[in-house]
């Protein structure tokens, strides 16, 4: 299908967005998802294989890194609304062993948070009282 044009495959990026959508819902629901992503295997490398399509051995961390993202900027908009909004620097409050994911690959949830709102100072610590996808957000006003 995909070799007649009858199918586009969806990017890497399409299908980090969509899947982290649905883990969001997963989660909201206390539905547990015990993978993501394909067992990394040689077919999966293979021309012979693999036609086309997301296809990256790290796809699982860069979902739950996008939804971490998601999460933290829904909290950020959120404590924005509430006052003014000035804020320079911020600490995110993860649950444990999640700091790689909140970050992301290259400290790329960093560099867009900083883009989008501006914040000087971003620290991210881990904090034993969340689980899951949950965050928390301190500010320090301007």
């Amino acid at each position: 299908m995909t070799g007649h044009g009858e199918y586009t495959p969806l990017s890497i990026e399409e299908a980090v967005w969509r899947s982290a959508a649905v883990l969001k819902i997963f989660s909201r629901h206390n539905v547990p998802c015990i993978r993501i992503g394909l067992c990394d295997s040689e077919n999966l490398h293979s021309e012979e294989t693999f036609v086309a399509g997301p296809n990256s051995p790290s796809i699982g961390e860069m979902i739950r890194s996008r939804l971490f993202f998601d999460m933290i900027c829904e909290k950020i908009d959120a404590l924005k609304s509430g006052k003014n909004g000035n804020y320079k620097e911020i600490t995110i409050l993860c649950p444990p062993k999640t700091t790689s994911q909140v970050t992301g690959n290259k400290r790329e949830n960093i560099k867009k948070l900083t883009a989008r709102y501006g914040f000087l100072r971003i620290k991210v610590r881990e904090d034993s009282s969340l689980g899951g996808y949950d965050v928390d957000i301190i500010a320090k006003e301007d």
